[in-house]
């Protein structure tokens, strides 16, 4: 030890002054598990089966201080494995991407008419304004054009000639709030069945 140039320090394990790096080391863990335990309040979090997961995060973190390498390069000599990094993070993208869907589909759901649905539209079409009772005329769903969420449409004007239009999903609605909540719903079960075929490729 005096050969190497090297001194003794004796202090009590979790001392601050003297255990500088192992105190923020420490800190440093408690900070990211309180945030996942934060994130994961809901579904559950147990940390301490975390704990290696975390440690293993943080050892495959470039450090300026080793020249921007990380521990584990270090430590062992050699990177972590590409294809599995680049893999967890494709699937963690994946997952993210549907919860982002899912939380976009729930709250911003478009709705789905079937063919001989009774339906109320806006008239004239394209003006984005409130339209006042005149403008609210009473039609008819002939199809359904899926792919641009288009609707053909029979209808009757103010002067009671009839038209057949494709008309976008913002000129429509149904006649009951409940109705247009139902026709939601299916919007929401029709993408989370489009979400498992898509998995199941």
């Amino acid at each position: 030890m005096t050969m190497a140039d090297l001194q003794t320090g004796k202090s009590r394990p979790y001392h601050p002054q003297s255990q500088g790096k192992v105190e923020r080391q420490n800190r440093i863990l408690r900070s990211k598990i309180r945030y996942d335990m934060m994130k994961k309040a809901r579904t559950g979090y147990n940390w301490v089966e975390s704990l290696e997961d975390v440690a293993a995060a943080m050892n495959r973190q470039p450090k300026e201080v080793l020249a921007y390498q990380t521990p584990f390069n270090i430590y062992f000599g050699r990177y972590v494995d590409v294809n599995e990094s680049r893999k967890k993070a494709s699937d963690a993208s994946a997952r993210c991407d549907r919860r982002v869907m899912a939380r976009y589909w729930k709250s911003k759901a478009c709705s789905i008419y079937q063919k001989g649905d009774k339906v109320l539209l806006k008239y004239p079409f394209g003006v984005r304004r409130v339209p006042y009772k005149e403008y609210i005329l009473r039609g008819v769903v002939l199809k359904r054009n899926k792919a641009f969420d288009k609707y053909l449409v029979k209808y009757r004007d103010n002067e009671n000639v009839t038209h057949s239009r494709w008309l976008s999903i913002e000129n429509i609605t149904s006649k009951t709030i409940e109705g247009e909540h139902r026709r939601r719903k299916w919007s929401i079960r029709e993408f989370q069945l489009m979400e498992q075929k898509r998995q199941h490729k």
